[in-house]
């Protein structure tokens, strides 16, 4: 239950829907991945060791480094655990995410150097997926700051916490988060000043990371296959799920929504057809409201009420807007470009 509610069903199986019949042309790509496997013991000795306090009492817990890239730990419950990066692995570089369809070779050689450190019970595609990390890219970008700080006013339900940072996991790259704290996590962040200049200026990643629990949900089961084994990465229909469980996260964070001067905002609220002057009036002060950051004390089902009418208009309020001059700006997931509207 408790996924249903960070999960909200308005827009259920409608991205998989849309997928499945070609209006989605863009292919799916990852970055790190986690997987969890049985072993029957160690061969090589570990780089670090911590303690762990269990049910069970004291266990240790052991970590080493992977040759290619990547870390592999070991020590609890005769399991072991490796996350890696796979572009990095495949090329020595994170600028750009690796296809769903060309993974297959780059898991088995991650496979291979992990069952040089410990011995596993089982084959590679029976290793359970922990962690999934889908990723669009966007390219000549020049307003992260604007979109990073307009999309934080996005309504998040459940859960989710929303913050605008500088990352110190990214090199300290602009980053907006939203997300639980060990569920789903959707990052949008400076790619060039992640990569320190490797990646193109302009280049903003939005990157969804799924753990195991986000990736067995009713969301993700409603939108195609649970990819719940590294087996089903392999799969036919693999690429089509991993597209929509990107395209479903990005819907999920309100990143489709426009950033609006509340100029803009205005001219949007006024012109919309099928909504009352009360309507009007009343969504165009919540927005103003919720962009100046202050308390929301309004009924629940009213904040629903406004939510709904400024997803149904894609737009949210720029945070601290000053300018007079009417505009919008937004990330177009198709054409992965920046799209600024004036007047």
């Amino acid at each position: 239950m408790a996924e249903r509610s960070q999960f909200p069903p308005s827009n259920r199986g409608e991205t998989v829907q849309n997928l499945y019949k070609g209006s989605f042309g863009v292919p799916a790509k990852m970055d790190t991945i986690g997987l969890s496997f049985p072993i029957e013991k160690a061969i090589l000795e570990p780089e670090t060791a911590a303690v762990c306090y269990t049910k069970a009492g004291e266990e240790w817990r052991y970590r080493r480094h992977l040759p290619s890239g990547g870390v592999i730990s070991w020590g609890l419950a005769e399991r072991a655990w490796v996350e890696a990066s796979l572009p990095k692995r495949l090329s020595g570089e994170n600028i750009g995410g690796l296809e769903i369809e060309n993974v297959g070779g780059v898991l088995e050689d991650l496979w291979g150097e992990a069952s040089e450190v410990v011995e596993p019970s089982g084959k590679l595609g029976e290793a359970k997926i922990t962690r999934l990390d889908l990723v669009r890219d966007f390219d000549d970008v020049g307003s992260l700051t604007e979109l990073a700080m307009g999309l934080s006013r996005v309504k998040q339900p459940g859960r989710a916490l929303v913050s605008v940072v500088h990352d110190g996991d990214l090199s300290g790259a602009l980053t907006l988060r939203i997300g639980t704290k060990t569920s789903w996590l959707g990052r949008t962040y400076d790619k060039h000043h992640e990569t320190k200049g490797q990646a193109p200026v302009g280049r903003v990643r939005f990157e969804a990371q799924l753990r195991k629990e986000a990736l067995q949900s009713v969301w993700a089961k409603d939108l195609g296959k649970v990819l719940r084994y590294a087996g089903h990465l392999e799969e036919v229909d693999a690429r089509l799920t991993a597209a929509a469980l990107t395209r479903g996260m990005w819907e999920r964070c309100g990143m489709d929504r426009k950033v609006c001067s509340s100029s803009k905002a205005a001219k949007v609220i006024g012109g919309a057809r099928g909504l009352s002057e009360a309507e009007k009036y009343g969504l165009l002060g919540y927005l103003t409201g919720r962009a100046a950051g202050w308390s929301c004390h309004l009924h629940r089902h009213t904040v629903r009420k406004y939510e709904k009418l400024a997803k149904g208009l894609g737009i949210v309020m720029q945070a601290a807007d000053v300018e007079t001059l009417a505009y919008s700006v937004r990330l177009d997931f198709d054409s992965g470009r920046e799209v600024l509207e004036v007047g």
